[in-house]
């Protein structure tokens, strides 16, 4: 029994324009993406996102003053360092706590949890050899809102054969809170971070919201954090995808340039065996990481 937590999704909008430039000035300091800008539009406000490996973070203003969302690990960073960028007057339009879990065996949590259903409930069920499914407890227009699914499942659709995640092995609970509720989880989290207890806090926070709502989950937020394949799996995605789409190029470049011996040597690869394929340009506007995005 092993579990991770995060902060998983934030929101934030300024009524002060000042206020909001100055809070993008200093996250930008200590938040360094590796996704090209682009252009990005959200409701009434305009300006630019940016998504990476770590998740996503986008930043715009409106008449209104701004807006700051992100997601993954970059809303996890920056609620950890709140300090260096949140004025007090900021208004919280979502936050979102994760628990991601291995058990000692796969259980078939979402399946168990359907012999007793709700009516606030709603199920995707696939076939079994596809994963373990989703639950969605709540409505997406409510002040909280709660997903558990079959995380393995979903990451196995880019993992090779060998390294496949077993059903119902890693799961993700995940518990979406909306403008009041979501400042007052934020709340705590700044009082849990004084106390040196945060993942703590938040296992505890989304584990009784779902046991709350008829849904136990075998847990117990003292548990070990989680060290599992499926990270490890993640890790080698990521390093996969770093090799294609930032390095790649560079190598193209180089031996185009008449640097193709020094690059196989720099890659301890004999010169007289390094044969590059044929090139597949990139896009000028090739959105790195949004596939991996997609898994977080």
């Amino acid at each position: 029994m092993q579990y991770d937590t995060n902060v998983d999704y934030l929101t934030v909008t300024f009524r002060c324009a000042k206020e909001w430039a100055d809070a993008v000035k200093e996250i930008d300091k200590f938040c360094q993406l590796t996704g090209k800008h682009r252009p990005w539009y959200f409701y009434s406000y305009s300006g630019y996102s940016q998504v990476g490996s770590e998740g996503h973070l986008a930043t715009g203003k409106s008449s209104r003053g701004g807006i700051v969302q992100c997601s993954g690990d970059v809303s996890d960073l920056l609620c950890r360092e709140w300090q260096r960028w949140l004025p007090d007057k900021a208004k919280f339009t979502r936050l979102d706590l994760a628990i991601t879990f291995t058990l000692g065996r796969p259980l078939a949590l979402v399946r168990q949890a359907c012999e007793n259903p709700r009516d606030d409930w709603t199920v995707i069920l696939p076939h079994g050899d596809r994963g373990g499914g989703t639950l969605y407890v709540g409505s997406r227009k409510s002040a909280s809102f709660g997903r558990l699914y079959d995380k393995g499942a979903e990451l196995n659709q880019a993992l090779a054969a060998d390294q496949a995640i077993e059903t119902n092995y890693l799961w993700r609970a995940e518990l979406e809170t909306k403008q009041n509720c979501a400042r007052a989880q934020f709340s705590e989290i700044v009082r849990s971070q004084a106390r040196g207890d945060l993942r703590e806090f938040i296992a505890d926070t989304v584990l009784t919201w779902f046991s709350g709502r008829g849904v136990y989950l075998p847990i117990i937020s003292q548990s070990s954090s989680i060290v599992s394949v499926a990270h490890r799996a993640v890790d080698d995605l990521r390093t996969i995808k770093w090799l294609h789409e930032q390095v790649r190029p560079c190598i193209w470049r180089l031996a185009e340039n008449g640097r193709h011996d020094d690059v196989a040597e720099a890659l301890s690869i004999n010169p007289a065996d390094f044969n590059l394929s044929e090139p597949r340009r990139l896009e000028p506007d090739f959105n790195q990481f949004s596939f991996f995005d997609q898994l977080s």
